[in-house]
């Protein structure tokens, strides 16, 4: 995204129990403006993927905010629970807050407990929030929330305001840019349409060894042992399997994989 912009997910997800993790990178971002993803619940009154909604409701409807980032530049990330719509304290339309100074490219993953916490990682470190910490009845507000209506993917570049912080230099909205890629999410879709699923790596097009597939592969421990397999001999029909796909279809190319399903519930958007 390059100057001022923004996308919409096409759908929301119940991320209890799962999460969403992506790459960002901030190399052309300008200090003083705002580039971010992060996720809102949309009533299902309005729900599409073109309308939008936000904690503070100016010009349109309030709803929870959680914000995986926000940066200011390429120089300062800023994690921020927004539950309810006032402001009352807590994680009000102020927010919960944590930071981190980081630049250029990063992961992030933001994990949702069962019970509505939500813990953002940067390149493996947990952002801390603890201005305030988030209490019990706002982690409860995330689950409640979470689980009617679901949290929909925003992502934009603005200004207006970005987290304080010891960031110099600066540059105009228009020629600011950062991008994201690699959206990963691990949820049930709430609303809207379902994305593609994937079923972990996909096979390598060139020979070479494989990557070890996860341990859903049926009683082997994480690792695909062909030797059932015969050579292709005894493939027989596609199951829908990834050590088929593996056993199979990587090494005999007359064979032909569905390669469909998903593992534990992962969605590539």
């Amino acid at each position: 995204m390059t100057g001022s912009g923004g996308v919409h997910g096409k759908q929301t997800f119940n991320l209890l129990g799962g999460y969403m993790e992506f790459d960002m990178d901030t190399s052309g971002a300008h200090t003083g403006v705002n580039n971010n993803f992060y996720l809102v619940s949309p009533d299902p009154s309005y729900f599409q993927a073109s309308n939008d909604c936000d904690i503070q409701g100016q010009g349109k409807p309030s709803c929870m905010e959680m914000d995986i980032v926000e940066n200011n530049g390429n120089c300062l990330a800023q994690t921020t629970w927004h539950t309810w719509a006032n402001h009352k304290g807590g994680c009000d339309r102020g927010g919960c807050m944590g930071q981190r100074y980081r630049s250029g490219v990063s992961h992030f993953r933001a994990e949702f407990s069962q019970d509505g916490w939500m813990t953002v990682y940067i390149d493996g470190r947990k952002v801390d929030v603890t201005h305030p910490v988030p209490s019990a009845a706002a982690h409860k507000y995330v689950h409640d929330t979470m689980a009617q209506k679901g949290a929909q993917i925003q992502s934009s570049q603005w200004v207006g305001w970005v987290p304080g912080g010891n960031c110099h230099g600066g540059g105009g909205l228009g020629s600011s840019t950062f991008s994201i890629k690699n959206i990963r999410v691990s949820g049930t879709v709430v609303q809207g349409s379902a994305p593609p699923t994937c079923s972990g790596p996909a096979p390598h097009p060139h020979p070479g060894p494989s990557p070890s597939p996860p341990s859903h592969c049926p009683g082997n421990q994480g690792q695909c042992n062909c030797a059932w397999a015969a050579g292709g001999a005894r493939c027989g029909g596609d199951d829908g399997s990834e050590c088929f796909c593996r056993c199979c279809c990587e090494h005999v190319p007359s064979h032909t994989c569905k390669w469909h399903g998903n593992v534990n519930g992962t969605i590539v958007v």
